[in-house]
C-alpha cells in the first residue's frame, strides 16, 4: 500500500469504472467514508479530496535500450532489447509499423522477464519500423527509439545484423 496523508491507498484493490476514473467510495473503505477520487494521469494516481490534492509516487520504468533486430527473414524477425537495472519490469509492448504506414501492431506480453519476440507474418521485402516500451507495477515506460528493418526475400536466407537502423 501507498501511503498517504490522509490513510492509505490500497491499490491492488481498486478498480477504474469505464471512463477510467477509480471512485474512493466504491474502492475501499479505509479511507473512513471520505469522499473523493482517484484520477491515473500519466501513470501517477491523483488523490482529489475536496481542495486537497495528494500525489502517490508511481514511477514509470525506464524505456528500454539497445533494441535490435536479429534472425531476419523474409517473413520474420526477431526483436531483443535491455532494460537498464534497478525496476521491477512485469513486460514488454512492442510497436510494429510498416513504413509505407499501411499496418501497425500492437503485441503485449505481462508476467514475462523476456527481452526478446518474434514479429511472425511479416510481408518479404518490407521495411518495418518498431518500439518496445517496458511494462512496469505502475504503467508502460516511454517508447525505445525506433528502430527500423527490412525483411528479405524469400530467396534469402541470412542477412547481416549491420540492416539494423535507428532512425
Amino acid at each position: 500500500a501507498q501511503q498517504c496523508t490522509k490513510g492509505y491507498l490500497p491499490t491492488d484493490q481498486l478498480q477504474p469504472d469505464s471512463t477510467g476514473v477509480y471512485n474512493l467510495r466504491r474502492a475501499t473503505t479505509s479511507f473512513r467514508g471520505m469522499a473523493g477520487l482517484i484520477v491515473l494521469v500519466n501513470s501517477v494516481l491523483l488523490l482529489l479530496f475536496g481542495s486537497d490534492i495528494f500525489l502517490v509516487g508511481a514511477n514509470r520504468p525506464p524505456a528500454p535500450v539497445n533494441v535490435s533486430v536479429m534472425h531476419l527473414r523474409a517473413d520474420s524477425a526477431t526483436v531483443s532489447w535491455e532494460v537498464p537495472e534497478g525496476d521491477i519490469i512485469i513486460g514488454f509492448s512492442i510497436s510494429q509499423q510498416r513504413q509505407d504506414g499501411h499496418m501497425q501492431r500492437f503485441i503485449r506480453e505481462v508476467n514475462t522477464t523476456s527481452r526478446s519476440c518474434v514479429l511472425w507474418d511479416l510481408e518479404e521485402e518490407t521495411d518495418y519500423i518498431i518500439q518496445v516500451q517496458s511494462i512496469g507495477l505502475y504503467g508502460e515506460s516511454q517508447a525505445s527509439k525506433k528502430v527500423h528493418f527490412r525483411t528479405l526475400k524469400k530467396t534469402d536466407r541470412f542477412s547481416s545484423n549491420s540492416s539494423n537502423q535507428e532512425l
